[in-house]
């Protein structure tokens, strides 16, 4: 977007296999933000399941600096990936950085914050489940997730993954105080 500076955007590519067996990646389709803003880094953080994108911008400030968003995409019949709303997080505040770090399966994303403050604390970090309709690229918070012995700086959400069988999610925090519990 012209004006626009360190917006981002993320790149879709899509396997191909040729009938001698060799594999190459082919440009598929660019996606951007449906709001660009000045320093949201989309695409600082990718993820892909299936018919399924999330790409968080963590520097997106729509309404506090480094609040951060995240945004979904899933495929028509024709293969093109289609962007659903930015979201953010009912309790953000300034310099979450919400979207740092995703995680996405099926229908369940897990999404970080490794800058949102923890009730009565300063930055602690917290992560958080979203879940669509099925079929759909309506999404929803249906859970936040904090350390409940952390403290400030900890940077709980860090890193997020989600195991598929048995369901579960993993948040990273890096900064906490070695052999805590």
């Amino acid at each position: 977007v012209q004006g626009v500076i360190d917006a981002g955007s993320a790149y879709v590519f899509k396997r191909i296999v040729n009938k001698s067996g060799v594999i190459s990646w082919q440009f598929q389709q660019k996606l951007v933000a449906p709001q660009p803003r000045n320093r949201a880094f989309f695409g600082f953080a990718v993820a892909i399941d299936g018919d399924r994108i999330a790409v968080g911008a963590r520097g997106d400030s729509e309404f506090f600096s480094e609040q951060g968003s995240v945004v979904f995409f899933k495929s028509d019949r024709d293969g093109v990936f289609q962007g659903g709303a930015m979201l953010r997080p009912p309790d953000s505040g300034a310099f979450d950085t919400f979207a740092a770090f995703i995680d996405l399966v099926g229908d369940t994303a897990l999404v970080g914050a490794p800058g949102a403050a923890r009730v009565g604390t300063a930055a602690g970090g917290r992560a958080y489940l979203l879940n669509a309709a099925p079929n759909s690229n309506d999404w929803s918070f249906s859970q936040t997730l904090q350390d409940p012995t952390g403290v400030a700086g900890d940077g709980f959400g860090f890193s997020v993954a989600l195991g598929n069988t048995p369901r579960r999610a993993f948040v990273g925090t890096p900064f906490s105080a070695n052999g805590a519990t």
